[in-house]
């Protein structure tokens, strides 16, 4: 399993390198997210195979893919999906909270305020359990 997700990682990895748009910034963390995808849905190739998962929805855990709890955040009602969007953007995807700003026409200062008290939401949501992601949830969603 470990050399089908390192085969996995360099698959992707080189993969996006012709694909990659160099006018962005933050090239590495964009590739290695590309990265971590390939090895994600190796890994979750892998857990689909083998049901560990109870019942019930485990709370979220660090090896959650944070894309998935932000989806869970969003279907609970624990932030917007505009919130959702300008977390992944901004945090996951890399990208400048300015740039993003001025893409969507709002005032940065704006942007920066709602990511935060979206981001308290969340934390304090994980924290107290109202946010969730089942196994076989997180295994369908990385693997489709």
């Amino acid at each position: 399993m470990i050399d089908d997700i390192v085969s996995e990682i360099v698959t992707d990895f080189v993969a996006q390198l012709r694909r990659i748009d160099i006018d962005r910034p933050n090239i590495l963390p964009r590739l290695l997210l590309w990265a971590r995808k390939g090895a994600l849905r190796v890994r979750a190739r892998e857990l689909a195979s083998i049901e560990i998962c109870a019942e019930t929805p485990e709370p979220v855990a660090l090896t959650a893919e944070p894309f998935m709890v932000l989806a869970e955040a969003v279907r609970c009602q624990v932030i917007t999906p505009g919130e959702a969007k300008l977390i992944n953007a901004t945090r996951l995807e890399g990208q400048a909270l300015r740039a993003y700003a001025a893409r969507s026409e709002v005032p940065a200062d704006r942007l920066y305020k709602r990511r935060r008290a979206a981001e308290t939401r969340l934390a304090r949501a994980i924290e107290e359990g109202q946010v969730s992601v089942s196994c076989d949830e997180l295994a369908s969603n990385l693997a489709g």
